[in-house]
């Protein structure tokens, strides 16, 4: 593979390379670790253990916003401000006692009663679409009730966290079950240990988090100037955390290269690490188990239909198909 450090060969620049960019991850991870990207004026963090560290570190802020828009192409930037004042309001934008509260009263939503208790919301939203019906939900019933209740959150940050919720909840948690399904049955092996044993649906969610990982970066602002291997970061420039990256580091996963839903599961940072760890890590895998198991107990027979192309709904942050045709 040619050295992709020059900016037209970087692979964020070259979309074919989105379709298979862990070449690129290796290079990066093994030789430029800790990477600075002048085109966008951005730092990518490439390594297992700075990925993990840096997720706790209170140097780097996920208020992040301004440091969006101020990077944005001018034709879009006013457009962008508009919306900022939203986007703010979102948790994962905020950080310290800003940051908790947000996150006390969005974990009412997400405890293990209430996710437990969306178990049959859950399977009837899976079995209406393989029998043509629409899902429904009353997620927000919840929030509203508690609002209604005292709870300090107000009706602007409710509406802007519905919008996080709505577009952490549906994409990542769409690409989480494309890609496990992609895996399952393009790796015929692994699809007959599951199978065998379907006690390792489990692993299946948890490797394909790992090798597949539905968000791939997790940006940061730096609050000041420090160093990183060498590597002066300053304050107000963005820094990425490469999830795809640190999730087949080889000092932390053996034969990482390979989707194999043996593998003791756990160690990815699929859903972040830290205060800012994804709210609803326990809903996505309880809906992705659901809507696996179902899939695969209707259609036992499920295989690719390789006569259509998958299209792939990948880019920079996002990694999972947006339709991927099938015979049942």
């Amino acid at each position: 593979m040619s050295d992709p450090r020059e900016g037209e060969e970087f692979f964020l620049n070259v979309p074919e390379k989105l379709d298979n960019p862990f070449p690129d991850l290796k290079y990066f991870r093994e030789q430029r670790p800790v990477f600075y990207y002048s085109p966008l004026q951005t730092w990518f963090i490439f390594r297992y253990d700075d990925v993990s560290t840096l997720f706790h570190d209170a140097r780097l802020s996920a208020d992040r916003m301004k440091g969006f828009v101020d990077a944005a192409p001018t034709d879009v930037r006013d457009e962008l401000r508009t919306l900022a004042p939203s986007f703010e309001r979102w948790v994962l934008m905020k950080d310290g006692q800003e940051h908790a509260r947000l996150r006390q009263f969005l974990n009412l939503g997400f405890n293990a009663t209430v996710v437990h208790s969306l178990r049959g919301l859950i399977q009837q939203s899976v079995e209406e679409p393989l029998d043509r019906a629409q899902p429904q939900a009353d997620f927000l019933g919840t929030l509203v009730n508690a609002s209604a209740e005292g709870a300090s959150f107000t009706d602007e940050e409710i509406i802007a966290n519905a919008m996080l919720l709505l577009l952490a909840g549906h994409v990542a948690v769409r690409n989480l079950i494309g890609n496990a399904l992609y895996l399952l049955l393009t790796h015929p092996d692994e699809l007959a240990k599951l199978q065998a044993n379907p006690a390792l649906l489990h692993n299946v969610i948890e490797e394909t988090l790992r090798y597949e990982p539905p968000v791939t970066l997790i940006p940061r602002i730096a609050l000041e100037d420090f160093e990183l291997h060498g590597n002066a970061i300053r304050q107000g420039q963005l820094v990425q955390l490469s999830i795809a990256s640190a999730n087949r580091d080889s000092a932390h996963f053996p034969d990482a290269e390979s989707f194999d839903i043996s593998r003791s599961p756990g160690k990815h940072l699929s859903f972040g690490h830290g205060p800012h760890g994804c709210l609803g890590a326990s809903l996505a895998r309880e809906q992705a188990s659901i809507a696996l198991t179902t899939l695969l107990q209707r259609f036992p027979r499920l295989r690719l239909d390789v006569s259509q192309p998958i299209q792939w709904y990948r880019n920079a942050g996002n990694r999972g198909p947006i339709t991927l045709p099938l015979v049942l």
